[in-house]
This record gives C-alpha cells, structure tokens and sequence, in this order.
C-alpha cells in the first residue's frame, strides 16, 4: 500500500486537523492527503492511486453526486476500490442508507462525525496503511 489518501469532503476544514494528527502521532508524517469538495473534481484523477478514499455522504449543493453517487460509480466503474472506502458521515442512521443503496454486502467502514484522530487511525490501518 502507498501512503496517498484521498479525501471527499467538503468541509474540509473541519476533519484536518484530525487527519494531520492521526499522520503526525499515528504515522511519522508519511501520509499524503489529498482533498477534493465535489465529484466533478475525480474528472482526471488517478483514483488507483490512492490506498483509502474517505467519502463524506453528503457533499456541497454544487456536487454533481453525494458521496452514495460517487460510491456507486466507484462500484460500477472501479469495484476493485469498493474495500478502500471509508464512509465518514454526521448521519447516525448511515447504516439503514447503505442498505438502502444496496451496499451493505460491502462491508463499508463507516465513522460517524466527529472522528477523532484514533478512529482514523484504525481506519486507516484495518485498510493496510502502517
């Protein structure tokens, strides 16, 4: 596994500081975090590059797709990065949406905003990151 992480969140501002934490306590600073807001932003992107992609589920009005829209192209177009994904999300009832979506059979890890700096560490590591 390569150290890059990509990050679909839109209020990034609000989750770094818990990424550069869990990098700088947890990792020795060897992770490289990418951000991108919205979907149209994966246009051009080598998504295989990266080892975890964290997936807000819901992303800003000016997103062509919420984060399910941008899983289920993933699932459709790149399956190989279905057991990549983290789910990070302020929605307590995720579990009933993932059913929902049909993506429950993918055993998505799912953390449940606020995360702290552990929770992406175990996320990250159960992915193969170390």
């Amino acid at each position: 596994m390569n150290n890059n992480i990509l990050i679909i969140e839109n209020e990034y501002t609000s989750v770094k500081i818990t990424f550069d934490t869990a990098n700088a306590l947890c990792f020795d600073d060897r992770l490289h975090f990418k951000n991108i807001s919205k979907a149209q932003q994966l246009t051009g992107l080598d998504i295989d590059s990266y080892s975890v992609i964290f997936v807000d589920i819901s992303l800003a009005t000016n997103s062509a797709l919420d984060g399910f829209g941008i899983i289920e192209q993933f699932r459709l177009h790149h399956p190989n990065l279905m057991d990549r994904i983290v789910i990070i999300t302020g929605n307590n009832k995720i579990k009933d949406a993932i059913k929902e979506h049909n993506l429950d059979s993918y055993n998505l890890t799912v953390l449940i905003k606020p995360v702290g700096f552990q929770e992406i560490e175990k996320a990250l590591k159960s992915k193969g990151v170390v």
